[in-house]
């Protein structure tokens, strides 16, 4: 009994030690949870005076934008008094005048530039202290998604994928996430309706079944590496540019129309399938017919059903400047221009047909600053353009601008307009071109970035999955050797066989490093290295990272890297048998482009800078001297229409390319020709390999052959429509390019090869069919020109051979 007693006792004392040690856990838990929701209200106190700063910010930078707009007027107001003033005395005193006339004016001139460049400096300033604030605002939120995450309201979401959001889902995605307030009736007769923010407070509780998603998305601001479309807006972002990328479902858009997008954040793609099933069998009849989906915007402005895409527009007014409000309907493949909503179509004011049977139809989603040069910048990104192009001489072309109230319903309008047109193409005259180089299906897919010849029969192909080596004389189904390993993701890739090396950016912080050129071909026929050496043989260049882009001189002594807000000048050493650094340029915006010349390198910025690779001396390519330039000189930035490319199109003639032109210039950066070169879609890229132009877009190649300066002749126009083409480099084929087309879970690179042999220049378009060894010609007529994908590698070899011979032979002739 006495022992039973003292264990009793015994567990007594443990019981209450653990109820005293309980206490003590349930007070730190209170502690820390209280520690926990004052920091809560810490953030979010900080988050709101972010957002406050953030106001304050905005409203700095449009007054600054706003003098920076009168300075530049001013300026071309001095200039144009200056033109007139030495043109006045030149008239009454010679042309000795011209030296002495023009002394004191531009010191007047000198000082408002200097003005002006100090108040772009302050913008500068304004502009990275905004920056600062949304990585602090984008830091906070991140804790709070952390604090909520303890606290267990962070719902798992690893089982979501990803959804890309185009223009004809945007509709449902834009229903689905205000879901709550659709009504959704049970009545076959009254078609379900979506709707805006701005409508959803005046419906009632809905009834019955119904689906929600309103997830926002987390937004990042980056460096885009290739040429995208603004999810939002519809408009191109260029490779090299700042966007705001969602760390989720990594859907892309500019950082100004971030806000516009539906909180659609990694819906699943069930989830919207089953949504939209479930308003079709709620709007399908007993008879079983066409359900009637219907999509109605704010304040019924606008409503799009299977039959009918009807709403208020604005059109440009006819001779005068300004828009004026019409209501458009586009019904059976016509689009009619109405003055009331509720009349027939027979009562246009006016029409256009957009599958005429002479003529082409091409919609563009986003237009240019220079397109409407009267209508305000924030009006801009709502405007879509509509253009017709007969085939004859009897009618001119003609053009149609639209502006819309919201971005979502100019995703309405652009999905409708682009399923009618594309309604229009016709499959005539189909011919065989022979395999591809290289085609992946499903998950063998590789997301390519850049293309280099290595030797005769083997190129480098850098996807973000590794570095590997395609075969272009074997059958594109065996043509992929195996992965070169040691090699994570590469963006760029160069082979410089004078210096034995090879250059290439990869790693996920895109780091600029080296290879040898021994060591890459020991790995490409196979033979096995140790880890020491693997771990080894990419060896960094400089330290550089965050690198997106580099040049390399034509004698392989000097390289050009550029990062977000600097571009690096390096040169071989011997001694270290490596690139060291020579000088380092701070840019205001990314490095773009980089071209070397004999004596310097020409980069775009946010202008174009040429930098001397003698005395390492920057200063502005662009000759501010002559008015026709000033424009891009001045206030091609201030519009954010930054360069693009800088193509050598001759030995001392340039293509500098821009968002919306392109423009010719001489070594001296002065005009070169008169005629300016207007794209006629949104450009993605440019590549030139003489004498042609390719010119990157959405979903098509356009070709343009370059005559030379003295010529008097325009160059054949030719347009290829590619499935999501993307440029991947030069191709070792005379006036040849190697692109990749991705669709229908497959992918393959394609040699394109430009041979346009026509008098006439007519354009000509030229489909790719699914099946890659078909094409199609759109046109009624071949009209002689000639551009398509090499029928195979062989052919095209014979045939550069065939002209080499033919120019040898009748050279060796007396």
């Amino acid at each position: 009994m006495a022992k039973q007693g003292k264990i009793a006792a015994k567990h007594i004392t443990q019981i209450s030690s653990l109820k005293a040690s309980n206490l003590k856990l349930t007070q730190g838990l209170e502690e820390a949870l209280e520690k926990v929701n004052q920091s809560k209200e810490q953030i979010e106190e900080l988050y709101n005076t972010m957002e406050i700063s953030k106001v304050s910010h905005e409203h700095e930078k449009i007054k600054l934008q706003e003098t920076i707009a009168q300075q530049t007027k001013l300026i071309d107001f001095l200039q144009a008094k200056v033109e007139g003033l030495e043109k006045k005395k030149k008239r009454f005193f010679g042309n000795k005048s011209r030296e002495t006339g023009s002394s004191t004016i531009p010191l007047q001139w000198r000082e408002l530039e200097g003005m002006l460049e100090r108040e772009r400096t302050k913008c500068r300033r304004l502009q990275e202290q905004l920056d600062k604030s949304r990585a602090e605002v984008m830091a906070c939120k991140t804790d709070i998604g952390h604090i909520s995450k303890i606290h267990g309201d962070l719902e798992n979401t690893s089982h979501l994928s990803v959804i890309p959001t185009s223009p004809k889902s945007r509709a449902v995605l834009s229903a689905l996430a205000l879901s709550p307030g659709v009504n959704i009736n049970n009545s076959t007769d009254s078609p379900a309706t979506f709707i805006t923010k701005e409508t959803a407070s005046v419906y009632r509780k809905p009834q019955g079944q119904r689906m929600h998603h309103n997830i926002p998305h987390r937004f990042q601001e980056v460096l885009t590496m290739r040429g995208t479309k603004c999810a939002a807006c519809l408009d191109s972002i260029h490779f090299g540019r700042i966007a705001s990328r969602c760390l989720e479902c990594e859907v892309t858009c500019h950082i100004k129309c971030s806000t516009s997008l539906p909180s659609t954040c990694c819906l699943p793609s069930g989830y919207v399938q089953h949504f939209t099933d479930t308003l079709k069998k709620k709007n399908s009849n007993k008879s079983q017919h066409r359900p009637s989906l219907k999509v109605t915007f704010a304040d019924n402005s606008s409503e799009m059903t299977a039959d009918v895409t009807q709403g208020w527009v604005k059109l440009p007014r006819s001779g005068k400047q300004g828009w004026e409000k019409h209501y458009l309907r586009l019904e059976n493949r016509t689009l009619f221009i109405l003055d009331k909503e509720n009349i027939q179509s027979t009562s246009a004011t006016d029409s256009i047909n957009l599958c005429p049977v002479d003529g082409e139809v091409l919609v563009t989603s986003a237009v240019s600053a220079t397109d409407l040069i009267g209508t305000a910048k924030t009006d801009l990104p709502y405007v879509l353009k509509i253009e017709s192009f007969p085939h004859t001489t009897c009618w001119p072309p003609r053009c149609l601008y639209i502006m819309v109230p919201s971005f979502a319903e100019k995703q309405m309008w652009v999905s409708a307009l682009e399923s009618v047109v594309k309604t229009n193409e016709k499959v005539k005259d189909e011919e065989h071109l022979g395999s591809s180089i290289l085609h992946l299906e499903g998950e063998n897919r590789l997301d390519i970035n850049c293309t280099c010849q290595l030797n005769d029969n083997l190129i480098l192909v850098g996807a973000m999955e590794g570095l590997y080596t395609v075969d272009i004389l074997a059958e594109p189904s065996h043509s992929l050797q195996t992965k070169i390993d040691g090699v994570p993701s590469v963006y760029q890739v160069a082979v410089l066989e004078k210096l034995n090396v090879v250059l290439l950016i990869t790693g996920e912080e895109r780091k600029l490093k080296m290879l040898e050129l021994t060591t890459l071909n020991r790995w490409v026929k196979g033979d096995k290295m140790t880890v020491n050496e693997e771990m080894t043989a990419l060896q960094p260049v400089s330290e550089i990272e965050a690198c997106h882009l580099f040049g390399i001189s034509e004698d392989a002594n000097s390289v050009c890297a550029a990062t977000s807000n600097t571009v690096f000048l390096l040169k071989w050493n011997i001694g270290l048998h490596t690139f060291c650094l020579r000088k380092e340029i701070k840019t205001a915006e990314p490095c773009s482009c980089i071209h070397f010349t004999t004596n310097s390198v020409i980069f775009g910025a946010d202008k174009f800078f040429e930098l001397d690779l003698k005395d390492h001396s920057v200063e502005e390519f662009l000759d501010v001297s002559d008015t026709s330039l000033a424009f891009l000189a001045y206030g091609a930035s201030q519009l954010r229409s930054f360069p693009v490319s800088i193509l050598q199109v001759a030995s001392e003639e340039y293509l500098l390319c821009f968002h919306e032109l392109g423009v010719f210039v001489d070594s001296f950066g002065k005009r070169s020709r008169k005629e300016d070169m207007k794209w006629t879609r949104l450009p993605l890229a440019f590549a030139y390999r003489a004498p042609y132009l390719f010119v990157i877009h959405f979903n098509s190649v356009e070709v343009v052959e370059i005559r030379p300066q003295q010529s008097t002749e325009m160059g054949a126009h030719t347009f290829l429509e590619v499935a999501n083409p993307r440029y991947l480099g030069p191709a070792m084929f005379i006036g040849s390019v190697y692109i990749s087309s991705s669709h229908d879970n497959q992918m393959e690179i394609l040699c394109v090869q430009g041979k346009l042999t026509a008098i006439s220049q007519q354009d000509v378009t030229v489909t790719v069919d699914r099946n890659p060894s078909s094409v199609s010609s759109s046109s009624e007529e071949s009209d002689g020109t000639e551009f398509s994908f090499t029928p195979s590698v062989i052919q095209s070899l014979d045939a550069d051979l065939s002209e080499l011979s033919e120019v040898s032979s009748s050279a060796s002739l007396p």
